[in-house]
């Protein structure tokens, strides 16, 4: 009592033993040893990367992402494009190629 605590996840052997994750009272942090959020995945690779989050949706009648909130009244994603536009973000659907998701402030 009275420290900090976590629970880490290794692998490799005596002399490769590295850190993969780690639970904390704050959070996880996946590919890095503290998380800066409630689920924090680091992608440190700079080359022969692979994707940082794959989602598999075989139920096309389901919502492949669902925000769930309890700020304001209505939906908490605004599908209008409001403010000023800043880019996008490139995701690769699998079977159809890439599409992108605009971003915009508020």
């Amino acid at each position: 009592s009275g420290g900090t605590h976590s629970i880490q996840f290794r692998t490799g052997g005596y002399n490769t033993n590295q850190e993969r994750a780690r639970i904390t009272t704050t959070g996880v942090a996946i590919g890095a040893t503290t998380n800066s959020a409630t689920l924090h995945v680091d992608q440190s690779r700079t080359t022969a990367a692979i994707p940082v989050l794959l989602l598999d949706q075989a139920d096309l009648s389901e919502e492949f992402i669902e925000f769930v909130t309890t700020v304001g009244a209505g939906n908490p994603i605004d599908t209008a494009a409001i403010g000023t536009y800043y880019g996008k973000v490139r995701v690769n659907v699998s079977g159809v190629g890439y599409k992108y998701l605009a971003l915009y402030n508020t």
